[in-house]
């Protein structure tokens, strides 16, 4: 699964984090890894003893941090509950020189801490593998959002997939396979002529604002303002629209709740409704990717 990922004699720290960084830890033991984990939610299950921040990134080859990432001040978003660890440029001093610091999207935080301190980024969101195969739990998590926000069925149902790129691809695809009528408005002709083969409506962005007057839902990917005030106006106001581009998204939230649409900004949906899977991504990933850097 690791494709031979060789770890032995390194040690790698692992800071926060739930079940999908759990499996990512069981993959690293396995393959000879010394793991020292503090604020682990699931250290217990894993036998393995929370040490402070400190102690688990003394003197470590490389750091993982949860998927999630951090916040805008610093602090990891998963942590078990009753703590807070912010990633400061103290804490990185601690890991060996040069070493790789794994994440899923580094903000300006991290990347201003990792500089100072001469720590390597590895952001998930640039490796096309778990790209693609994290679009899978993404886009069953995003139906799942949308299933629970609204009073009919996807079966039957006018759905727009705004963009079509990995995430964009694999909503497509299992819309489709629900029965929904599925409609993609993409700005490439390349993406378009793919949506075309995959035997689904497509239409440029061009023609944003008159398409998306049928729509019960949308499914926005596009980590840009494309819903503006003026494209909500003329949506139906029972449409469900579920926006998993990254924050901010691609809505304009405070339009869409003074018109009475109902619009959810939803994120980390493979941690939320599909975390083994999602672990499973990471551990066949990351150990092959720090092998890689640490050879």
């Amino acid at each position: 699964m690791k494709d031979m990922a060789d770890l032995k004699g390194k040690k790698i720290a692992v800071l926060g984090g739930g079940l999908r960084e759990a499996e990512l830890v069981n993959a690293l033991l396995e393959c000879g890894a010394e793991v020292a984990v503090s604020g682990l939610t699931l250290a217990g299950q894993l036998r393995l003893a929370a040490q402070s921040p400190e102690a688990a990134t003394e003197n470590a080859d490389a750091l993982v941090l949860p998927v999630s990432g951090l916040t805008p001040e610093g602090k990891i978003k998963e942590v078990r509950e009753g703590l807070e660890l912010t990633v400061s440029t103290e804490l990185l001093g601690r890991l060996k020189s040069g070493a790789p610091v794994v994440v899923g999207k580094a903000n300006e935080w991290l990347e201003r801490v990792a500089r100072q301190t001469g720590c390597r980024l590895i952001e998930l969101v640039d490796d096309d593998e778990f790209a693609i195969l994290n679009a899978i739990p993404t886009a069953e998590g995003a139906l799942v959002v949308a299933i629970e926000a609204s009073t009919i069925t996807l079966h039957g149902s006018d759905v727009f997939v705004l963009g079509y790129g990995r995430c964009g691809r694999a909503l497509a695809r299992v819309l489709v396979g629900v029965g929904a009528r599925v409609h993609v408005i993409e700005r490439s002709p390349v993406k378009r002529a793919m949506a075309t083969e995959a035997a689904v409506n497509v239409y440029p962005f061009t023609d944003l604002k008159s398409k998306l007057r049928s729509a019960d839902f949308i499914f926005n990917t596009v980590p840009s303002l494309v819903l503006t005030t003026d494209v909500l106006e003329n949506l139906n106001p029972d449409c469900v629209i579920i926006d998993i581009a990254s924050a901010p998204g691609g809505v304009d939230f405070a339009a869409a709740k003074a018109l009475g649409i109902q619009a959810i900004l939803a994120l980390g949906l493979p941690g939320r409704y599909s975390p083994k899977t999602a672990g499973k991504i990471l551990a066949t990933i990351v150990p092959r990717k720090l092998t890689g850097y640490l050879a």
